[in-house]
């Protein structure tokens, strides 16, 4: 911006050769990242799983045609900031062959206040990738910050389906200790009517925007079978929960119908909340 002083941000990557490491795995990428005068922001990954954001930081792939997507996370991601400094490595590991499961992982140290940061990008082609049965990737992110006292976890299904049907869902665990001490886990989100969702100053979005576990049974939006659950856990509850939803739509008219439960228990002071619901509608728009 004109003004006194520098920062740098390069990232460097080598893949295409296969080193045999045993048991059927394989290391297919080696990886560095040094940025000067550079910070990372957790709260941007994090909201990034969804988008695949960390494959512009993770081996990118066709750097020249993504480049402007890839330069535009980099920013947002590595955003610049004095007397910070930050450097990783990265690898990429795969297992079979030809390769059915792989694992791009990498490791970076933010500094002066230590803070290390995991970010890895699980994919998984069953029984072969060109004619995929199960087709899985886990976008997921962990920090260990010790300043803070604060270690986070946080996963999601991105372009996931089992044959053509479309799966989805989140994983999120949070352990804080000292002033702020609390635990939550998360498998596809929260109770309903529970709005004490847990979070900390330095990730106010950890737990935002979770995916129920769930199975699309219809490819689009008409017709559409669709199967959800979650599971949850904090310092004060355990939760649970599953729905199974029907729409279908012909000539103005559409045929609505669903079944669920959503269980809630709270120790202290000590309460339950446990419903059951269903319906099943024929309607002429919401009507």
């Amino acid at each position: 911006d004109g003004s006194d002083g520098y920062s740098l941000l390069i990232i460097v990557t080598a893949s295409g050769f296969s080193f045999q490491l045993g048991f059927g795995f394989t290391l297919n990428g080696l990886g560095g990242l040094l940025g000067l005068h550079r910070t990372i922001k957790v709260d941007v990954l994090v909201d990034g799983l969804k988008t695949n954001t960390l494959k512009s930081i993770l081996f990118p792939e066709d750097v020249v045609a993504n480049i402007n997507r890839i330069i535009s996370d980099l920013k947002q991601v590595f955003p610049i900031q004095q007397d910070h400094f930050v450097v990783g490595l990265m690898a990429k590991i795969g297992w079979g062959t030809p390769t059915l499961v792989s694992l791009d992982l990498g490791v970076i140290v933010d500094f002066p206040d230590p803070r290390v940061v995991i970010l890895g990008v699980l994919k998984a082609a069953l029984p072969k990738e060109d004619a995929a049965v199960l087709k899985l990737q886990i976008n997921f992110i962990g920090i260990i910050d010790i300043p803070n006292s604060f270690i986070f976890f946080r996963a999601d299904l991105y372009d996931s389906r089992l044959l053509a049907f479309t799966l989805t869902g989140s994983l999120a665990l949070l352990v804080a200790w000292g002033d702020n001490a609390t635990f939550a886990l998360s498998v596809g989100g929260f109770h309903p009517d529970f709005h004490d969702i847990p979070t900390i100053p330095q990730l106010p979005n950890g737990f935002k925007n979770l995916d129920r576990l769930g199975i699309s049974l219809l490819s689009g939006e008409n017709p559409r079978i669709t199967i959800q659950c979650y599971f949850a856990v904090t310092s004060n509850t355990v939760q649970f929960g599953a729905k199974a939803e029907l729409y279908a739509e012909a000539a103005g008219f559409n045929v609505y119908g669903y079944l669920g439960f959503d269980v809630l228990f709270q120790f202290e002071p000590f309460h339950f909340i446990a419903k059951l619901y269903a319906g099943l509608a024929l309607r002429r728009g919401t009507s």
